[in-house]
């Protein structure tokens, strides 16, 4: 009933707290209990703000953990192939790339690993074309750049360069395996070229 006698438009207006106070002063009274109402809902607001922050928290906590894990633990002769047996260099790019972007959706940050394991897949590509020049398996044309007529030895160093910018993509994304970085196979091609 009280709500009733303020205009709709001013409550929408106000931020969460001045409407609990206004609300209060209307509904009550007594000046005292209503600033009580309003320290009480102010406190209730700023708790909920907390526990909003504090999956974001846990999430950053659990992967700086994991990295410092696999960091001290996984021996870079135990790397995690980049690419299924079914899959080629640009369909395990792809693949990489919707990794990240589940973990943007679910925690509100890209991932430092999919990072990390699309410049895998972009210097493996990279390789592939230094290797072999006659393969359209080599040439990949679903992994980035997508470049029309440019030279084998052109795409390949297309491909280190990006290689080279997803590595400092994922360090900046919270990758911090570096010791992995340095002897993973999968990155010979980026760290002999570069």
């Amino acid at each position: 009933e009280f709500v009733e006698t303020l205009p709709s438009a001013a409550l929408c207006v106000m931020d969460p707290v001045q409407r609990v106070h206004t609300v209060a002063e209307r509904a009550m009274p007594s000046q005292a209990a209503a600033l009580a109402i309003a320290e009480a809902a102010a406190a209730a607001v700023a708790e909920a703000q907390i526990v909003r922050q504090q999956p974001q928290q846990q999430h950053q906590r659990q992967q700086q953990l994991a990295i410092q894990e696999v960091d001290t633990v996984t021996p870079a002769t135990d790397v995690i192939p980049v690419a299924q047996p079914h899959e080629d260099f640009g369909q395990a790019y792809i693949r990489h790339c919707n990794d990240n972007m589940t973990h943007m959706r679910l925690f509100g940050v890209p991932s430092g690993e999919a990072h990390y394991n699309m410049a895998r897949c972009l210097s493996l590509g990279s390789a592939a074309l230094h290797a072999d020049t006659t393969s359209a398996v080599a040439r990949s044309p679903s992994l980035p750049p997508c470049l029309d007529k440019v030279s084998d030895a052109e795409l390949a160093e297309a491909r280190l360069d990006l290689a080279a910018d997803m590595l400092r993509s994922a360090a900046i994304c919270g990758f911090t395996a570096a010791k992995r970085a340095l002897t993973d196979p999968d990155l010979q091609a980026l760290r002999k070229h570069r």
